[in-house]
């Protein structure tokens, strides 16, 4: 587990720079994320703590949009606790904590993301259920799969991207992507 960890870390380190805004790197050390070893959640936990008084909660993989929601509203970040096997090293379908971790933990040390994602989650759960789906949406092309434009172009924000090999220069260069400024409708 440690080395599908590290090849993962080190492979999109080396990948994202130029390409993720920089808060993310600086996130990373923040929370003190290091090539050598799988970090314990409740590392995590003490340093987003910290930092944004947010959290991770430990979850079972994929959990239900009304857990998710109301996770993030009690300002804890739902995370699995396993890491693919090396046969999947490329792909997954359901996120581990490579994803979880490395994708969306190093923003979530930025407080004002983090008070966000807190208030989402209290959004979403004041809906009726049969609307959360919008919402999940939507934190599906923001969150997960976001760009924002900087002044030195176009970056990656959203985990998704983040945390994939294949998404991150895919995102940013494959001529073929279409890229639309954000339109809530």
């Amino acid at each position: 587990e440690n080395g599908v960890w590290r090849d993962l870390f080190a492979r999109q380190m080396r990948l994202l720079e130029g390409r993720v805004v920089p808060a993310f790197f600086e996130g990373v050390e923040q929370l003190g994320l290091r090539p050598d070893r799988v970090p314990q959640l409740r590392d995590v936990d003490e340093g987003l703590r910290r930092c944004s008084d947010f959290g991770v909660a430990s979850v079972p993989a994929l959990i239900s949009p009304k857990r998710f929601f109301t996770l993030l509203s009690e300002r804890r970040f739902p995370a699995a606790t396993f890491i693919r096997r090396r046969e999947d090293f490329d792909y997954i379908e359901e996120p581990d904590v490579f994803h979880e971790l490395f994708g969306h933990c190093p923003l979530l040390t930025i407080r004002d993301y983090a008070d966000y994602l807190q208030r989402y989650g209290q959004i979403a759960l004041s809906l009726p259920e049969k609307h959360l789906w919008r919402l999940q949406r939507l934190f599906w092309f923001t969150v997960e799969f976001g760009l924002i434009r900087k002044p030195e172009g176009i970056r990656i924000y959203g985990a998704g991207i983040v945390s994939s090999a294949k998404e991150t220069p895919w995102a940013l260069e494959e001529p073929s992507v279409q890229r639309e400024p954000f339109d809530l409708v």
